[in-house]
């Protein structure tokens, strides 16, 4: 960028037209600012420069809100400027029709001074009205540099020149002069002056100005939209197939269904985002109660509940069950006394969000294994074959994750980004405040699956008035755990549960409930996509863990437990009082034996087999009745049983389901945030409003007059004008994966600060990033809103396409001619071309007539900028018979990118010998004659500037 000060007196009528000129060429983009120094509040000597200047030098930088005041040093630390003040310009800029408007030499050496770069060379830039003359040829600077502007202008430098003399032409003039001897064009990198050595004497130069500038974007612009937007709704482009047409599309009715299908085969291949429901509990079977077992519990009971309470004898036996049933859960879960109810995935009052689902899992891990690592699931290569197998969706590359769309051996294209992800900004669904117990409206983010179907199952429980709850309550022993969200909350105060807000009637409510239940229906019908269907696929993993969850909470409860017990003890006093008459009838058989007996009624043999038949029957019977009447007694030890081996299934797995609930409550997150990438990939990837929005450098759109010599013009865009174009950029630039190069280049642009400050290739490190406040996760989605971003991912969109323009060439058509002395329509070839190719009429204005005799108007050198993949250096001569020579120096200009890439600008300076102030009207000096100084001859061979040969010969006139 061209670091110019400009010194000139302020209070001159002349300088502020050109100031007025400049600052409206800068805001247009024409030219780089410079900074302005009033020249009348400098010291007019070297003697007293100190007198009246402070320790700082103050200029003035023209803004879009006006001149601002800003000091030297300060400026030159904006703009890079090193010690030695290369590229540092000073200019003394005098448009003079009197002797009093001069600038002093020595005010301006003074400003040198004070600026004390050791590079820093001065410029005297004059240029006089016509018809002025008799200045002192003191306004000549001494040993410096100095350029007369002629005030004369020319459409060309061929055409015949006539005299500045339209009303305010000369201020335009000027300042096109200006620019150009001090570098101020915008894409210009250099002056004529540059390389110059210091002049010896009061010598000047008479310099002819020129400007051709053509503004391509609009035809840039027009491709790209039909390009890159597809021209149709601002849709995505099609994928080209090899002979450039646009590959086939899936039907409409057909294309969420195919991205869903996608969608759920990449989740069913990535294991970290599949939830495997638990087994459920096996059950252990009915045991046959054999008469050996009928024996030993008879005699058990016989010896515990007909001796001491059969309630204690059927806690006894209970206890001999529950030997070796782990009961951890229970423990973490209750404590040791106590009865209270748990509720699990649900804070009173808030939605049932999926960090709902997550703060419970954490509690119970914490709970059962206190100090355990939780972390961040290995999910890159589903975020990886999301974004690939999106794009490929769209843009026809090939995937090998899972089955594209194809008819036969033709491969097919989805044809519509929403069919992958919901356009960004997409309006969020609002449940009203108080139909679910909310202190306000309720939103449901539009890739938020997981609470949309949780709040519609809670709007269709309030329909049916039936209270709804977020999880599973279970009674047990303890008193309630600190620190666990949700946990402890009461029916009453559940989140759709509750009293009507607004003392509305229950069926008002309901029948609210079912009209926003069915607005919620059709929402999600309408979010169905690619990235919906993958965040749904996670959160129905997450609902099936959750209920998994509430199994085993439930089994680690004991209300079977205590009912089998108190039915087992109901049952024991029955079959106690049976067993007590047969214990009677024994005693009373016994007694009748043992009167026999002793009366000798019966002999012993016979008495001793009476007895043990007696006995023996009485066994029999009593088995019998205790069998008959123990049906709830087998039955509680069937449910204990059962009991614990839910249990022991429950302790096998009360870490694993809250852990894979952190697991899927994670995964689902990142994949929430990795949707709103790809919405903002598949629906916007050229940053569309960025690209339409920008300024290829220097453009500019001036119209109205200018001076002759300076011609503005654009390249009109119509599309049936360019249709080859279009088809061979787009046969060329949308090939089968260009949306998958484009996604990497965002990433990769979008993470490019990051990646300087953590010298790590962040773009790599996204994949498996946690989707924390600072992670590489949440930089990507934050960049991609900035207004920087958008606007370089715009270039670099519009850049990728020129370098295809550029690989299959480019056939310009017409030109209008916005701002010019001659406003009017030319082929784009000529516009500029002309100014390369005319050779120079020299023009006697301002010329004494000793300058005549000497060729004082005769052009000698000629510096053009602007003439691509062409510098160096040309000797022309002239036919004429004359000894004239030009030099001819083509500087080079950096390649045109991006928007600018049709654009051409072409700056041309035309310049005399050094000549002394007598070989010019303007002066009145005692010097006479005009020493013409040196006439170097540049090297030979070199082409010439526009490819076609030689240089014309000029013509000369005396």
């Amino acid at each position: 960028m061209a670091t110019v000060i400009v010194v000139a007196r302020f209070s001159s009528p002349a300088v502020a037209d050109v100031r007025a000129v400049v600052r409206d060429w800068t805001a247009a983009g024409l030219v780089v600012p410079p900074l302005w120094i009033d020249a009348d509040t400098l010291p007019a000597s070297g003697a007293d420069r100190h007198a009246e200047t402070g320790s700082s030098l103050v200029g003035y930088e023209s803004t879009a809100e006006g001149d601002r005041p800003v000091a030297v040093s300060t400026w030159f630390a904006t703009r890079g400027v090193d010690a030695s003040g290369t590229g540092v310009r000073l200019v003394c800029l005098q448009p003079i029709s009197a002797a009093g408007e001069a600038v002093p030499q020595g005010a301006v050496t003074g400003v040198r001074e004070r600026i004390a770069l050791p590079a820093l060379q001065i410029l005297n830039v004059l240029s006089p009205r016509p018809g002025t003359v008799d200045l002192p040829d003191e306004i000549i600077f001494d040993s410096h540099r100095n350029v007369l502007l002629q005030p004369v202008d020319a459409e060309d430098p061929a055409a015949a020149p006539v005299e500045v003399d339209r009303a305010g032409a000369l201020g335009m003039h000027t300042a096109a002069g200006l620019c150009t001897v001090a570098g101020l064009w915008r894409g210009v990198d250099g002056a004529p002056h540059d390389t110059d050595h210091p002049w010896a004497g009061r010598r000047l130069q008479v310099a002819r100005t020129y400007l051709r500038r053509l503004d391509g974007s609009d035809v840039l612009d027009g491709i790209a939209r039909a390009v890159l937007d597809d021209g149709v709704h601002g849709g995505l482009p099609a994928a080209r197939d090899g002979q450039g047409n646009p590959m086939p599309v899936v039907a409409p009715d057909q294309r969420v269904p195919t991205a869903e299908q996608a969608a759920a085969q990449l989740v069913r291949s990535t294991p970290v985002a599949v939830y495997v429901p638990l087994p459920p509990p096996r059950e252990p079977a009915r045991k046959q109660i054999t008469p050996g077992a009928a024996l030993r519990d008879f005699f058990s009971f016989l010896g515990g509940a007909l001796v001491k309470a059969p309630g204690e004898w059927v806690r006894r036996r209970v206890e001999g069950f529950q030997q070796g049933v782990s009961t951890r859960l229970t423990q973490a879960l209750y404590g040791e006394a106590g009865a209270y109810e748990v509720v699990m995935g649900r804070r009173p009052g808030q939605a049932p969000d999926v960090q709902a689902a997550a703060d419970g899992a954490l509690y119970l891990v914490r709970a059962l294994s206190p100090g355990s690592e939780l972390p961040t699931p290995d999910a890159q290569s589903l975020w990886r074959g999301e974004v690939s197998v999106a794009t490929a969706l769209l843009d026809g590359s090939s995937t090998s994750l899972v089955e594209m769309p194809s008819r036969g051996a033709q491969r097919l294209l989805i044809g519509d980004p929403a069919a992958v992800a919901p356009p960004p900004g997409r309006e969020p669904f609002v449940v009203p405040a108080g139909l679910l117990r909310t202190q306000s409206a309720l939103s449901i983010p539009a890739n938020d699956p997981y609470l949309a179907h949780q709040v519609l199952s809670e709007l269709t429980a309030v329909e049916h008035a039936a209270p709804s709850w977020g999880g599973a309550s279970v009674p047990g022993p303890g008193g309630p755990p600190h620190g666990g969200p949700g946990w402890g909350a009461p029916p009453s105060t559940g989140w759709g549960a509750g009293p009507v807000p607004g003392g509305r009637a229950p069926q008002a409510r309901a029948a609210q409930a079912g009209m926003v239940a069915g607005q919620l229906r059709q929402w999600i019908e309408r979010s169905r996509s690619f990235t919906w269907n993958i965040s749904d696929s996670i959160a129905s993993g997450l609902r099936a863990a959750q209920q998994d969850q509430a199994q085993l909470l439930n089994v680690a409860g004991s209300e079977e437990l205590s009912a089998a017990q108190d039915a087992a003890e109901q049952e024991a006093r029955s079959t106690r009082k049976k067993m007590l008459g047969w214990v009677l009838g024994l005693a009373l058989v016994t007694v009748l034996v043992v009167v026999l007996a002793v009366t000798g009624v019966l002999g012993g043999a016979l008495l001793a087999i009476i007895a043990v038949a007696v006995l023996l029957g009485w066994l029999i019977g009593a088995l019998v009745t205790f069998v008959r009447s123990s049906r709830r007694y087998y039955q509680m030890i069937h449910a204990l049983d059962t009991i614990s081996a839910r249990r022991r299934w429950a302790d096998e797995n009360s870490l694993q389901v809250p852990m894979a609930i952190l697991r899927l409550a994670d995964v689902y997150r990142r994949s929430r945030q990795w949707a709103t990438a790809i919405s903002a990939l598949v629906h916007d990837p050229f940053s569309r409003d960025a690209r339409s929005g920008s300024a290829a450098d220097g453009a500019v759109r001036l119209t109205g007059d200018l001076p002759f010599g300076m011609a503005l013009g654009h390249l009109p865009f119509a599309e049936h004008a360019y249709r080859e174009e279009i088809f061979r950029a787009a046969a060329t630039t949308l090939v089968p994966g260009w949306l998958d190069t484009t996604e990497t280049s965002r990433r990769s642009l979008a993470l490019l600060p990051r990646s300087r400050q953590t010298g790590v290739r962040e773009e790599d490190v996204v994949w498996n990033s946690d989707g924390s406040e600072h992670s590489a996760l949440r930089a990507l989605l934050d960049a991609q809103q900035q207004p920087d971003f958008r606007r370089a991912n715009a270039d670099g969109a519009m850049g990728w396409l020129t370098g295809h323009l550029e690989s299959v060439g480019f056939d310009m058509k017409d030109a209008t001619i916005d701002a010019g002395a001659v406003q009017r329509t030319v082929h784009a070839s000529e516009f500029v071309q002309q100014l390369v190719r005319a050779s120079p009429v020299p023009s006697q204005e301002g010329v004494s007539a000793a300058g005549v005799q000497s060729g004082a108007a005769d052009v000698v050198l000629t510096h053009f900028w602007g003439i691509p993949g062409r510098s160096g250096e040309v000797t022309d001569t002239a036919r004429d018979g004359r000894s004239t020579l030009r030099r001819v120096v083509v500087h080079p200009v950096p390649r045109r990118t991006g928007r600018s890439l049709l654009d051409q600008q072409v700056v041309r300076c035309d310049l005399t010998r050094m000549l002394s102030a007598g070989e010019l009207v303007y002066f009145r000096s005692s010097a006479a004659g005009g020493d013409e100084g040196p006439t170097a001859v540049g090297p030979s061979g070199v082409p010439a500037p526009d490819g076609t040969g030689p240089l014309p010969t000029p013509r000369s006139r005396a």
